[in-house]
């Protein structure tokens, strides 16, 4: 694997088709590949094939309030021809308050261009709205929760460093 900064200039470009409403710089951008797809936000978006999504983004960016998304953090990473992107962006619509999104692409590489084949774009949730419970969700809440804990003797080197092995994550290099 590794970075891969013209796929972060090709998800800017993404982007500013929503900010001009370009429904053809967005189409040019998916691959014609079967199983080409596009999740949106609402429940009944999600569009399989090429034709659907045309269809769709060219009905959609004709009604669409003017957008625009200011990316906070884009990440891309490739390997041989598969690359894959993920992005936080405020959106801001016209006339309303601004609100993150976040979307993740999946891209092959067609000859001399990334094509999208994959890209689901969320409006992120609270867990308590979605599960009806509050869940840990970073490390450093993890490490507060145990700081008044004596860790077991055997997790503990000489030097006092103590080894935290998370046991739940898979398919990731060690």
């Amino acid at each position: 694997m590794e970075p891969a900064p013209e796929l972060v200039l090709l998800m800017e470009r993404m982007y500013r088709s929503f900010d001009t409403r370009d429904s053809e710089t967005f189409i040019d951008g998916v691959s014609r590949q079967p199983g080409s797809m596009v999740i949106g936000t609402a429940p009944e978006e999600w569009w399989v094939g090429i034709e659907a999504i045309t269809t769709m983004i060219r009905v959609q960016f004709s009604e669409m309030p003017p957008i625009h998304f200011d990316p906070e953090e884009t990440v891309a990473w490739k390997e041989s021809t598969v690359g894959w992107v993920v992005s936080r962006a405020p959106m801001v619509v016209e006339g309303m308050a601004s609100i993150m999104t976040r979307s993740t692409l999946v891209l092959r590489e067609e000859g001399a261009h990334w094509r999208i084949v994959h890209w689901h774009i969320s409006i992120p949730v609270a867990n308590e709205e979605s599960l009806g419970v509050a869940l840990t969700t970073a490390v450093d809440e993890i490490l507060t929760l145990l700081q008044d804990e004596r860790p077991p003797a055997m997790a503990m080197s000489p030097d006092g460093i103590v080894t935290i092995m998370f046991t739940d994550i898979e398919g990731l290099p060690l």
